[in-house]
């Protein structure tokens, strides 16, 4: 028998819903913040690419979000 020790992620204590529409609009609010930040771009002298605010807005999703929400979210900015 295992017990599995289900860490709770900053979406857990924020929005604590069970709910399919919760979970569903926590998702889609992670996919518009990796929306939006990659609409944010600092260019550098050094080289003609540049750097965006979309890999922060990777990261704090997979944080805030979790491994499958956060998935999910990405999953849907793809599509």
């Amino acid at each position: 028998m295992s017990t599995q020790i289900r860490r709770a992620v900053l979406a857990d204590r924020l929005w604590p819903t069970k709910r399919v529409a919760g979970q569903a609009t926590i998702v889609l609010a992670g996919s518009v913040l990796v929306a939006l930040s990659a609409q944010i771009s600092f260019p550098l002298p050094f080289t003609p690419v540049p750097l965006t605010a979309q890999t922060f807005g990777v990261l704090l999703v997979g944080v805030l979000l979790g491994p499958w929400r956060g998935a999910l979210s990405l999953l849907l900015y793809l599509a």
